[in-house]
């Protein structure tokens, strides 16, 4: 059998699964209207005044846009890291450092105590220790930047599958 000759059979294999889809209310999260689209500039960011939490927040906004005065939802957040000792060296010299970081999560509509979505999310992220002190705190400040993107970007996941599944309504 050719390709030509498999051609309308895969066609229509692919105009069978559209039709499936549609059929069951599929709808892509980033297509217009879906649920990353949903809750773009409507989510206050309520989140602790330090490093880890502008790092976290940024990376919020970035994803979910920045919501003005009055905005439908608060996303409350609280970000932790710990570090852990991977690897030593022959001379017990710690060589690589892992971070583990956690962030739960409660979206509120403002005045109200139960929250619409609440969750842990959790990641992890590494980084070597060098012989400089300099280089260390360099490799340790990038890698707590990159955890708080990594658990901002599994907090929006979160809330944009929930915008999309219709269970949030900002």
């Amino acid at each position: 059998m050719s390709w030509p000759d498999r051609l309308p059979r895969r066609v229509f294999l692919a105009a069978l699964a559209g039709v499936a889809l549609a059929g069951c209310g599929f709808q892509p999260l980033y297509a217009p209207g879906g649920g990353a689209h949903a809750l773009r500039g409507s989510v206050a960011l309520d989140l602790p005044e330090t490093r880890l939490g502008f790092e976290t927040g940024e990376a919020l906004e970035a994803r979910l846009g920045m919501a003005g005065s009055g905005a439908p939802l608060t996303l409350a957040v609280v970000p932790q890291i710990a570090p852990e000792a991977l690897e030593l060296t022959a001379s017990t010299m710690i060589s690589r450092i892992r971070l583990e970081g956690s962030a739960s999560f409660a979206l509120r509509r403002p005045g109200e105590e139960t929250p619409l979505l609440e969750g842990v999310v959790r990641a992890s992220t590494a980084y070597s220790a060098t012989a400089s002190t300099l280089g260390t705190r360099a490799a340790e400040r990038d890698a707590r930047a990159r955890l708080a993107r990594l658990l901002a970007e599994r907090i929006a996941d979160r809330l944009e599958l929930a915008a999309g599944s219709g269970a949030l309504v900002p």
